[in-house]
């Protein structure tokens, strides 16, 4: 397992290098790593657990980090309707819901085993 991390962790060093490269020659200083550090962890344990690695720049595991990200970003844990399950079918309160619900749906798609 040791040795997956490594790998991933010389891919972020090549990104953030990359990223350092881009901006050389501007007045800005520092690097945004925040847009590569989610893609990295969510392909290092994909890696770990189903043994796949994919390019940071593939488009379908774009989409899915996203989607990983939008999944969590409207897991509101103080919303009502987590506390009462009648609300998940009120169409005004449960909107955020049942956008995590369609992300959770594509996640699915994704992961499905074959």
């Amino acid at each position: 397992m040791d040795q997956y991390i490594h790998e991933e962790v010389a891919v972020l060093f090549t990104k953030i290098d990359q990223l350092m490269h881009q901006k050389q020659g501007q007045k800005d200083i520092g690097v945004d790593v925040v847009s590569v550090l989610p893609a990295v962890a969510i392909n290092t344990l994909w890696y770990i657990i189903a043994g796949v690695k994919h390019e940071l720049d593939d488009q379908k595991f774009v989409d899915l980090t996203q989607t990983v990200l939008r999944f969590f970003r409207l897991g509101d844990q103080g919303s009502p309707v987590n506390f009462y399950r009648v609300l998940q079918h009120v169409p005004f309160v449960n909107k955020v819901f049942q956008q995590q619900k369609q992300c959770g749906f594509k996640l699915n798609t994704y992961v499905k085993v074959r």
